[in-house]
């Protein structure tokens, strides 16, 4: 077993006096290393100073600064532990603030947090102890981009000390990054009372005061333009029902592809996104816009002329301008009702048994003379009243 850890059994005092042991034996080692050297060799001026203190730093109890980004070795981390076994809870928290500082400047952030973190749990009854605490970890938690909380943390620093200076420009930061920016001019105020030649606070405010006016600005611009839109779906609404279309639903429902909705063009007439369906190959086209006067006919020609190439799922062309059947299902009876081809859109939607679902008609095809097509006007109940 390596000697420098901690052996089964061995108190952490008992690792702090086998590490005296082992640097007393170190510096021994130095010196009779160097007399060994130096025994057959011509004399030559001593070491001095600085090169020997650079030797001994090598050594975990005379190291100034740990890299916390490099792994510890055993020394150093019984060397660690050793300054958390102490009864003094103020003692024991800053020990914990230190590494947490050490930590912080490796811009090792999170490891920062749990150790501000292990020193705030020691309740320490040092009031600007904990604040200076709640204030470094705010700092770690800023860097993080967590702003929330890192502004919880600010308002603790300050039940402990109001005038904490770093605490309050912190805040306002956060603050600031949060748009809260009403908030961060009055945390800036604050702190240039204790402090009113503190030359972030003035950038601050101004920056905040300059963001706030952009923000307000359009945010009105936002509830404008959301009031209109509101004004203008009311009327739509309103405009499709005095034509006779029952809808039911959002009409701007966002579920269609690229979020296309119902709209009247330059001439007053509605233009309708539109679903056809294919039972039998559970395929589907998606139409963008439809116009209300618009024929079935007309893009069923377009959609399945003989000069164009078939639909991958109907090489076979089963489903061709001639044979195309065009159905709508009632949801509430589950009834079919078959739709001419020769029928406009509108005409269609004003049946007394349609209802636009979610502001986005859909029309199931069949091709005739197939067994899928009398399969399936088999299973619903099939009203051929259109």
């Amino acid at each position: 077993m390596d000697s420098r850890t901690l052996k089964p059994g061995e108190s952490v005092h008992d690792l702090a006096h086998r590490l005296d042991k082992d640097l007393e034996n170190f510096i021994e080692q130095k010196i009779k290393e160097n007399e060994e050297t130096t025994k057959n060799e011509p004399a030559k001026e001593p070491e001095d100073f600085e090169t020997m203190w650079e030797r001994m730093k090598t050594h975990p109890a005379f190291m100034a600064e740990v890299d916390l980004t490099k792994p510890l070795s055993a020394e150093v981390e019984g060397l660690i532990a050793l300054k958390y076994e102490i009864d003094d809870v103020t003692d024991k928290a800053e020990n914990y603030k230190e590494d947490g500082n050490v930590r912080f400047k490796y811009k090792k952030y999170r490891l920062a947090i749990d150790n501000y973190t292990e020193a705030i749990k020691c309740k320490s009854p040092d009031k600007k102890l904990n604040a200076i605490l709640y204030s470094n970890r705010a700092a770690a938690h800023y860097h993080l981009g967590n702003y929330r909380s890192a502004l919880n943390d600010c308002i603790f620093a300050r039940k402990f000390k109001p005038d904490h200076i770093k605490a309050i420009l912190k805040g306002a930061q956060c603050l600031f990054e949060m748009k809260q920016y009403r908030s961060a001019i009055e945390w800036c105020r604050t702190g240039l009372l204790v402090d009113d030649e503190h030359t972030l606070f003035l950038e601050l405010r101004i920056k905040a005061e300059i963001a706030r006016k952009t923000y307000e600005k359009e945010e009105r611009k936002k509830l404008s333009k959301e009031r209109k839109d509101e004004q203008e779906k009311e009327q739509l609404i309103a405009t499709i029902r005095e034509r006779g279309v029952t809808i039911s639903g959002d009409i701007y429902s966002t579920e269609t592809p690229g979020g296309v909705t119902v709209h009247l063009n330059p001439e007053g007439t509605l233009q309708w996104p539109v679903f056809f369906l294919y039972p039998e190959t559970q395929e589907s086209d998606f139409i963008e816009k439809v116009d209300a006067n618009s024929c079935f006919e007309d893009h069923i020609m377009h959609m399945f002329s003989s000069k164009l190439d078939p639909p991958p799922w109907d090489l076979s062309r089963k489903y061709t301008p001639n044979t195309i059947e065009i159905y709508f299902e009632d949801r509430d009876t589950q009834q079919l009702y078959q739709v001419s081809p020769q029928q406009s859109l509108a005409d269609t939607l004003k049946h007394d048994r349609y209802t636009v679902e979610l502001g986005t008609p859909s029309f199931l095809l069949l091709a005739k003379g197939t067994e899928f097509r009398d399969f399936f006007l088999e299973k619903y109940q099939f009203n051929d009243r259109s």
